[in-house]
């Protein structure tokens, strides 16, 4: 399981917020909360290891482990908060 956070600064005091929230389970079924439009299911994020395009409804975990790839403004930041599956460190 992962879940990423999708948080956006406010400029004056540049807080972040979490605006959106993506929860991928083990079995690949996915849940967004929040602003979902922030997940739009067809956007293409890259996979920075291998260089295909991933979109959230044919590859929903890998999608959630590259969304940085996306949202680059600074505006919008991914935090993967939850990764089940990351190697200890």
């Amino acid at each position: 399981m992962i879940e990423v956070e999708v948080r956006q600064t406010n400029i004056p005091d540049l807080a972040y917020k979490t605006i959106a929230t993506l929860r991928v389970e083990d079995d690949g079924t996915w849940k967004t909360t929040g602003q979902q439009q922030v997940f739009d299911p067809e956007m293409y994020v890259w996979d920075r290891a291998t260089g295909e395009q991933l979109t959230l409804a044919e590859q929903p975990e890998r999608y959630a482990r590259n969304l940085g790839t996306a949202l680059r403004s600074g505006y919008l930041v991914p935090v993967i908060t939850t990764d089940e599956a990351a190697p200890p460190a």
